[in-house]
């Protein structure tokens, strides 16, 4: 297929707006249990007796079993179907979420987190793919309201899991979340659309084979992949290391860390609404160059000098404004680049390859603190990532 044909501009008629909704809950709680894990692993490490590596060996196991399913999970949703992926997605998420609260030792809890990982592999690429099907004239606007979507989970989940955790303990929010994961996973089934077994054939029939090779020496999919791999890194050392800059460099308390990354994820939500809208207008090339040079200047002031409170919480709403933005501007260009009926297994080839770079992002920032301190660690993993991210939009094509 040609890179340069042109993008469908009918609306999707046969769009479920039921299953739409439950879909958008559902990545809401999952962002919501993602976001909460470094809130209440103090508690979890106290518990168990854990050193630092260990309890980083959370998010490690949580990382590689979304990296395990991610790209299988597009092409599985390519040809079961999305409400079938998303529905057993978020089925295997909700059952790891339960067994990390039911969690009586540390090796039950790390298996615990890699299986909600698989599922979430399966579900978020899941979720991308029937968002960029809906309304293609219009892909990057509605990708862009799924990332807000993500950072609104992300900004309710630390607050709510942290209260939660101080007055009834650190499990009870892994069993609400898990129980409410289990009722909107059986909500998408019962929603999704019913189509007949000889309708799914012959789809498969006429659909095109296609190979992960095959879709790398496509332009745009080769410069996406290298794009996101890069901008995960930057927002995986942000999202990592920033509580322990804030902490030992600005002095900011807990609280004031905690707002000042809610924030971040706040404005990065409508950031990335806005964003999307703006690449529909102007092209995806554009506003992923935006958005890259902009963070790694933002990303600059961030780190370099010793700031106040209100000026910390100035800069993580610009960044986070500009940076969120990233996921859904390179998905949407992966996207564009591809027919409709390869949109589920582009989707999850290039958040696998990103979801590579947040395993390693945090072991990056750790050496590099002990090599030249945090300050110039933050930015070398924060600011040149996002630098890369933005030059390489520049090698993409844009789809007429």
């Amino acid at each position: 297929m040609s890179e340069v044909s042109i993008r469908p501009r009918r609306i999707d008629r046969n769009v479920n707006l039921a299953f739409v909704s439950f879909l958008l809950l559902a990545y809401v709680c999952s962002a919501m249990f993602r976001m909460s894990i470094s809130v209440v692993l103090p508690e979890i490490a106290k518990e168990f007796s854990l050193v630092e590596t260990q309890s980083g060996a959370f998010f490690s196991s949580l990382f590689l079993g979304t990296a395990m399913t991610m790209a299988i999970a597009g092409y599985l949703s390519d040809r079961l179907g999305r409400g079938v992926t998303s529905a057993a997605g978020l089925s295997l998420i909700s059952i790891g979420i339960l067994l990390t609260g039911y969690s009586s030792s540390y090796l039950m809890s790390l298996g615990s987190l890699f299986m909600a990982g698989l599922g979430l592999g399966i579900f978020v690429s899941s979720v991308y793919a029937v968002m960029g099907e809906i309304l293609p004239r219009s892909r990057g606007f509605l990708v862009g309201v799924t990332n807000g979507v993500y950072a609104f989970g992300a900004f309710l989940g630390p607050w709510l899991s942290g209260n939660i955790a101080h007055h009834y303990g650190w499990r009870i929010p892994f069993y609400i979340l898990g129980f409410v994961g289990v009722a909107i996973a059986l909500s998408l089934w019962f929603s999704k659309s019913r189509t007949p077994v000889r309708a799914m054939r012959a789809q498969e029939e006429k659909r095109p084979k296609t190979s992960y090779i095959k879709m790398l020496k496509t332009r745009n999919v080769l410069a996406v992949s290298i794009a996101l791999f890069a901008a995960n890194i930057g927002f995986g050392s942000f999202a990592a290391w920033t509580p322990t800059f804030l902490s030992s460099v600005d002095g900011l308390d807990m609280t004031q860390t905690g707002l000042a990354l809610g924030i971040w994820a706040l404005t990065g939500g409508a950031g990335a609404i806005v964003l999307g809208w703006l690449s529909d207008k102007l092209g995806r090339r554009v506003a992923v160059l935006a958005s890259g040079i902009f963070a790694a200047l933002i990303a600059y002031f961030y780190f370099i000098s010793v700031n106040s409170f209100l000026i910390v919480v100035g800069l993580s709403a610009a960044l986070g404004f500009v940076s969120f933005a990233y996921w859904s501007l390179l998905i949407s260009l992966a996207q564009d680049s591809v027919d409709p009926a390869r949109i589920g297994s582009v989707t999850g080839f290039v958040q696998n390859v990103s979801i590579i770079a947040e395993i390693i992002a945090p072991l990056i920032v750790a050496a590099l603190i002990m090599a030249v301190g945090i300050a110039w660690a933050m930015i070398a993993s924060v600011c040149i990532p996002y630098s890369v991210q933005g030059i390489l939009a520049l090698a993409s094509k844009e789809r007429s």
